[in-house]
């Protein structure tokens, strides 16, 4: 399970970093946050650039086991973003804890400190 805190420093299950910074946040070299994003339904808008909007959903792929799929409300739009991984573990425990953040802006998502 990922740990978080509110303060960057050592815990009990070692180093602590933003979710932004962790090294597994990547697919194949590429950091995945933020994610890109991809008008779905409501009001259309200039999608989401960096780390705009708040979290409304977050769930695993249900082929792609190193894949999860985020929307974000934004300006009046719903979003949608295919986030992709290496580790499949982490990936599974990243979508967890955002769903522990529905409503969270994805910018405080961001700065949510994990080991």
């Amino acid at each position: 399970m990922i740990s978080y805190v509110a303060a960057t420093g050592r815990g009990r299950h070692g180093v602590f970093m933003r979710l932004r910074d962790h090294p597994l946040m990547s697919h194949r070299g590429h950091p995945n946050w933020p994610p890109e994003w991809t008008w779905m339904s409501g009001r259309y808008s200039t999608a989401p650039d960096g780390e705009a909007g708040v979290l409304e959903n977050a769930r695993m792929s249900s082929v792609n086991h190193t894949a999860m799929f985020l929307t974000v409300s934004y300006i009046g739009g719903l979003y949608v973003s295919r986030v992709y991984f290496d580790d499949p573990d982490f990936c599974e425990r990243i979508c967890n804890l955002l769903k522990q953040n529905f409503g969270s802006s994805i910018q405080t998502i961001g700065d949510l400190e994990i080991s």
